[in-house]
């Protein structure tokens, strides 16, 4: 049935415009909601139930029972405190809700409103047990997005009476039923501030278990107030497990199926099904299915189509991708694999929804203490406000000290500069509008001149007070609560795919505070240069117009802001600690990468340091003028003499021991390992990472253009696609926070065309974009690499085989879905060997297929299908130390489009794969020279023997 027939009597038959909301010339919008004569639209819903007399006055005995309430043990008539009855919103078998006027007074100024439900006496003793906790739970919970019970009082019929605040605008069920529809801007904003509340609940161990549009209700302005917590319950401190299933209220299109079947299940699952559907009807103008179960076709489809490409064409409707993702991962049958409302509320397309004036004001306010959940209640006398007032002190007190204690950062950030540098060091009365440069030792180039010191006595210019007060309010807005917080900085317990999930929650976390935190502090200039902007609590104690933008005194500003510092501090420090000995914070490393240029990585030892000499002469003689660095472990991995060697090769070459760059303390760092420590610590912005025994024949420098690339900031190469299996997509939705991306679900693990996706011999990044991203990839090659069988411990390196799988995973990881693999095939290249009709595999398949090419070596095509480079050395086996002949370099076979058609891939011993076609294709002139040059390098270097 469209929206149109269901909406009945109630809908208008003219066309409606969207009147309730209004985009501004800032691109920021309001709501304007006005009910289409809220009397007669409620008189036309309710005229079904017998019991509803629409000419009901204040005058009938149910509302005159609210006249003597008196239950905290006033002598203040009822009347006098919260006005009379002008309106009845709602009436119900038990209960009734009106519209309390309270004329203006002389302190106020203006009339006050509130809304007074009443509840009749139950007649069963459990019943009404059962609603004092539910009143019990609404009185405590306090929150911007939460309708805020201002006290409950019985009156001598027994009867209880909750006066709550009034919102003007209705409930979103009959907004609805006017609108048909919302637009995506409106219900994206509605969205955010209902996941905000429900959040908020389940953090505090409450369960709503009635989420549903008429529940929820709006002020004029367009501020969302989630209601209703008659069915509300508190759940066990301890982990609040999963419960038995109770039956269902009343089987209604928001039930989850966990409840409707009667399965055990996290109640906080079916909040989020209920929160997902909602927003399904905000958009859509109508529910996407009557119930959840095998009896409704709509459910049925969708659980059919949710996974495939195409998507279930409902949800696809809504048109944004990231938006579709979530929704599905909030509708997902399972609830053991259904976001939470915190995850969802820190996905990357709710961070992008901007709020309206009304819900973002609210939310600014109620960030002042995160972490401590302090509460704003109303002032009742002197002793309460006096009490405030002394908690608030202490308050202050404790934040300062927890300051101090936990973020030497400033003052240790000095220390450094001065020693490096005296004259960089950042003056202590350094003007506020003025950020400073960060000074480079590595780099090279004339020192940054000091900024001069500002006399006392010179006036000091306010910041940009817009940006700045903008940037603040998103800051305290991504500080989590304080449950959350404790959860981000606890220690890590799992192990395995359940450790790995649990970091991606948190590095996006810390993503979003980071990002927020970065906005604030640094500062880019014209010469293409990021500075720092230090000394915000100045900023905040000596211009008070920008704390007064966010509704915040300069004291409470500076708190909040001390307190987001710290908690950033603790959170980084139990993600990503090995970064202090080069660097004072994690925000110090990323602004030098800023303007740093392009340049190539190698890591190498010893014995690699042949394969080094070889492929950099190469790379000269290719044309190639990229700055190049090789990084290795210490003085025992690569010796001063190669050192020199290497350093002395033509351009600009620079060796730098990573060792000290990175605290490894309980962990070793070595091996493979090394390649994302050595692409986070070099002085480029931009890098290309080549392993020691890559070759390229052509100009590595041409990937920079790449318009992948150039649109991602990320690119990596694929690996041999054979080994096809569909174990490693379980695998996937253990490892990685819902919702899982559209890139992932076309990757080769996912549809199973094989059980490895990335070759990692040469990757390219920008890691000004995707710094978060490679912090990650460091974390998972360095203290969770390696497991212990003998304390049950599982490491990254017992799930993927070594590094390579661990760069598009950490990007996953941590929401970073920008980055792209090259469109070009890979191949092997060898000389080409005539089969025999019929000739058997080595799994005893026949195939008469003409050509066979076998090597070690792997080679990735241009998007042109030509040779790019190759990886595995020159060598048919580099590892052995007699065979020092090249492997002969003739032709080469692509690898066919499925790894199960004929003459794939085929691994033989000594890491020798084999492609058999019934073409090959031969090298051309330009790429035989580059084949043959790369030879007598080798050979000039001694890499290989001479030539017989």
């Amino acid at each position: 049935m469209s929206p149109q027939d269901r909406s009945g009597s109630a809908m208008s038959t003219r066309e409606r415009k969207p009147h309730h909301i209004e985009i501004l010339e800032d691109g920021s919008h309001r709501h304007l909601i006005e009910l289409e004569k809220p009397a007669g639209l409620f008189e036309k819903l309710c005229k079904t139930f017998t019991h509803y007399t629409p000419r009901q006055t204040p005058s009938d005995p149910v509302i005159q029972r609210s006249e003597t309430a008196q239950g905290d043990g006033r002598t203040e008539p009822f009347s006098h405190r919260y006005g009379k009855c002008t309106k009845v919103l709602h009436y119900g078998s038990s209960t009734f809700v009106g519209l309390y006027a309270k004329k203006a007074s002389k302190r106020s100024g203006k009339e006050q409103l509130y809304a007074v439900k009443v509840r009749h006496r139950s007649p069963g003793r459990l019943l009404d047990e059962y609603r004092r906790a539910a009143m019990g739970i609404s009185s405590l919970v306090v929150h911007p997005n939460i309708v805020r019970t201002l006290e409950h009082c019985p009156n001598d019929k027994g009867d209880l009476h909750s006066v709550m605040e009034y919102c003007g605008g209705g409930s979103l069920q009959t907004l609805l039923l006017q609108a048909r529809k919302l637009s995506a801007v409106e219900a994206d904003c509605f969205f955010k501030q209902l996941l905000r509340a429900v959040s908020f609940l389940h953090d505090e161990g409450i369960v709503h278990r009635r989420l549903r549009a008429e529940n929820i209700l709006l002020t004029v302005n367009g501020a969302v107030k989630v209601a209703h917590f008659d069915s509300a319950e508190w759940l066990p401190k301890d982990l609040r497990p999963l419960q038995k299933a109770q039956p269902p209220l009343e089987q209604i299109p928001y039930t989850a199926p966990e409840v409707l079947r009667g399965r055990e299940h996290d109640p906080r699952a079916s909040d989020v099904w209920a929160v997902g559907l909602i927003y399904a009807f905000m958009r859509l103008g109508m529910l996407l299915w009557k119930v959840a179960g095998d009896e409704d076709r709509n459910y049925q489809w969708y659980l059919r189509t949710r996974e495939d490409v195409e998507g279930f064409t409902t949800i696809e409707e809504f048109g944004n991708e990231r938006c579709c993702n979530v929704i599905y991962a909030m509708l997902d049958p399972k609830p053991d694999r259904r976001v939470t409302a915190y995850e969802a509320l820190h996905s990357e397309w709710i961070h992008e929804i901007v709020v309206c004036a009304a819900g973002e004001a609210e939310t600014c306010r109620s960030a002042m203490f995160p972490l401590s959940h302090f509460r704003q209640y109303r002032r009742r006398g002197a002793i309460v406000f006096r009490a405030l007032i002394l908690v608030l002190i202490v308050y202050c007190c404790k934040a300062t000290l927890r300051t101090r204690q936990f973020h030497p950062v400033e003052q240790d950030a000095q220390t450094i500069q001065k020693r490096l540098e005296p004259s960089l060091a950042i003056p202590e009365t350094a003007p506020l509008q003025q950020p400073v440069a960060l000074p480079d030792p590595l780099r090279a180039g004339p020192p940054v001149p000091p900024v001069p010191p500002v006399q006392p006595q010179t006036p000091q210019t306010a910041p940009d007070n817009h940006n700045l007060t903008h940037h603040l309010a998103n800051l305290f807005a991504a500080l989590p609560d304080e449950s959350h917080a404790h959860t981000l900085t606890s220690p890590l317990t799992a192990t395995g795919e359940e450790r790995l999930r649990d970091l991606g929650f948190r590095t996006r976390a810390f993503d979003a505070l980071f990002r927020a935190w970065e906005a604030i502090h640094l500062v880019p200039t014209e010469t293409n240069q990021m500075l720092i902007r230090d000394g915000i609590v100045r900023i905040l104690r000596d211009h008070p117009e920008i704390t007064a933008d966010l509704d915040l005194t300069p004291a409470s500003a500076i708190h909040a802001y001390e307190t987001t510092r710290s908690f950033l501090t603790q959170l980084a420090k139990r993600l990503f600690p090995w970064t202090t000995p080069y660097s004072a914070d994690h925000m110090t490393l990323h602004a030098q990468f800023h303007d740093g240029g392009r340049g190539i990585v190698f890591t190498a030892g010893n014995d690699q340091a042949p394969y080094l000499a070889t492929s950099i002469r190469a790379l000269r003689a290719h044309g190639c003028t990229l700055p190049i660095e090789i990084l290795y472990l210490g003085d025992e991995d690569l010796d001063e003499e190669i050192r020199d060697e290497l350093e002395a090769l033509p351009g600009s070459v620079v060796t730098r021991d990573l060792s000290i760059m990175v605290d490894d303390a309980g962990w070793t760092l070595r091996g493979w390992a090394a390649k994302p420590f050595a692409i986070l610590l070099s002085s480029f912005r931009e890098a290309i990472f080549i392993d020691a025994d890559a070759l390229f024949l052509a100009d590595p420098a041409a990937l920079f253009d790449d318009p992948l690339y150039q649109s991602t900031g990320a690119l990596f190469f694929k690996d041999r696609l054979f080994m096809p299996g569909n174990e490693k997509r379980a695998w996937l939705r253990r490892v990685l926070p819902a919702p899982v991306s559209p890139r992932v679900r076309q990757s080769r693990m996912w549809t199973g065309q094989s059980i490895h996706m990335q070759e990692s011999g040469v990757v390219v990044v920008d890691k000004w974009r995707h710094f978060v991203a490679l912090l990650m990839v460091t974390r998972m090659n360095g203290p969770d690499r390696d497991g212990d069988e003998s304390r049950g411990l599982v490491g990254v390196y017992d799930m993927v085989y070594g590094d390579k799988e661990t760069f598009w995973l950490g990007w996953e990881l941590v929401g970073d879905t920008e980055y792209a693999f090259h469109e070009g095939a890979a191949a092997v290249m060898g000389k080409p060997q005539a089969n025999r009709d019929n000739t058997t595999t080595a799994e005893g398949q026949e195939h008469d297929l003409k050509y066979t090419v076998c090597a070690p070596q792997l080679l990735h095509l241009g998007t042109d299908g030509r040779p790019l480079w190759f990886n595995g050395w020159l060598l048919p086996d580099k590892f052995s130390g007699e065979q020092r002949r090249p492997t002969e370099f003739e032709a080469f076979i692509p690898e066919p489009p499925s790894a199960e058609d004929s003459g794939s891939w085929q691994l033989h011993d000594s890491n020798v794969c084999c492609l058999s076609a019934d073409q090959v294709f031969y090298f051309d002139a330009a790429e035989k020279d580059a084949l043959d040059e790369l030879i007598e390098i080798a050979r000039d270097v001694g890499a290989i023997a001479g030539a017989h």
